[in-house]
């Protein structure tokens, strides 16, 4: 009785494929939507807009890495996998760096999973 929740600390990455403001609008929408429903505190927004580098060196997503190392955010948020690659391999990787900061990954459909750690 009396206290105050807090909510969880959402950054949201998005990622558009042109130039085209419209389809990071929308992405916006998307995320803000599902962290209001989840009960989530949207803390910080990451972009990359019309960057196509081979793999993950993006601006906004470094920026992000570099968020969520800092404890900073408790969930990372886009829309789908393909914000960060349309390569399973290289979206695994960047769910499993986050999750080894504590910080889980989830999209407008679903939590993408982070594979356990494998001491050898």
């Amino acid at each position: 009785f009396g206290q105050k929740l807090i909510k969880p600390r959402v950054a949201v990455y998005l990622r558009s494929f042109s130039s085209d403001d419209h389809d990071l609008k929308r992405q916006r929408i998307l995320c803000k939507n599902f962290a209001d429903q989840s009960g989530w505190d949207v803390v910080e927004s990451f972009i990359d807009m019309g960057v196509h580098p081979k793999g993950i060196d993006r601006p906004g997503l470094r920026r992000l890495s570099k968020y969520v190392s800092e404890g900073k955010c408790d969930f990372v948020l886009l829309e789908g996998s393909k914000q960060i690659s349309r390569t399973p391999a290289r979206v695994r990787d960047v769910v499993n760096l986050f999750g080894r900061s504590g910080v889980s990954v989830h999209t407008t459909y679903g939590l993408l999973v982070a594979e356990p750690e494998i001491e050898g």
